[in-house]
């Protein structure tokens, strides 16, 4: 942003766009954290990785940059302060997600999102993080024989005013023996410190076919507002 227009806006824009700066720099720094955790969990672990797999990883946190890049520039285009509607960013964020991630088109996504309600910004990135990284995982684990697949996405208000984050998807489902709650690799990790960060539950249905991942966010761990 140039100087002139700097001088020509007003203190509380000038304090918007000192805010919005911050939980840039701050979102930012929490994706390198993550990159430099990976790259010395690699490191230590001699892990040798293909190309696919050098891809896939360099997607997967371009999508992430590009979920935090989104959130800002729906905040740039609300009224001053506005909270996010968390129907359509969640959506978006999974569609995203699944078009850098998907590289053959083969995952089909069904979003049925009815949350009615908007979110603070700050809250509304942790919670499309969370939802990046379920259909991360499920594109990279749901069919490991390289099979269609579909994944789904549901949100919405509890009568008691939680908010419901659901990920599912019609694959082979969690590993014998993984407490997906004490264990996983970086995935799971990210997953839970998030729901950590919003005072989130998170619960795993590892059913007949396929993997079901819910987020219930508690009553006043959020700011609602509700979307007519």
């Amino acid at each position: 942003m140039s100087l002139e227009l700097v001088r020509t806006l007003e203190a509380p824009e000038l304090d918007l766009l000192a805010e919005s700066n911050h939980r840039i720099a701050n979102h930012l720094a929490m994706i390198a954290g993550l990159m430099r955790s990976q790259g010395a969990r690699i490191f230590e672990k001699q892990q040798t990785m293909t190309v696919h797999e050098v891809r896939l990883t360099l997607e997967e946190y371009a999508a992430r940059l590009e979920t935090v890049g989104k959130v800002h520039r729906m905040l740039s285009h609300s009224d001053e302060g506005a909270p996010i509607e968390l129907d359509a960013y969640l959506g978006g964020v999974a569609e995203r997600m699944l078009s850098s991630l998907s590289f053959t088109g083969e995952i089909e996504l069904s979003c049925e999102l009815r949350s009615g309600c908007a979110v603070p910004s700050e809250k509304a990135t942790t919670l499309g993080l969370l939802v990046g990284e379920f259909v991360t995982n499920a594109v990279k684990y749901a069919h490991p024989a390289g099979v269609a697949g579909r994944i789904s996405v549901a949100a919405s208000m509890t009568r008691d005013g939680s908010i419901s984050i659901n990920v599912s998807d019609d694959g082979v489902g969690l590993p014998e023996g993984l407490d997906p709650l004490d264990g996983g690799g970086m995935g799971l990790r990210i997953i839970k410190g998030l729901a950590a960060k919003l005072g989130a539950t998170i619960s795993f249905d590892n059913h007949g076919l396929g993997l079901s991942c819910t987020v219930l966010v508690p009553r006043g761990k959020v700011e609602l507002r509700a979307v007519s």
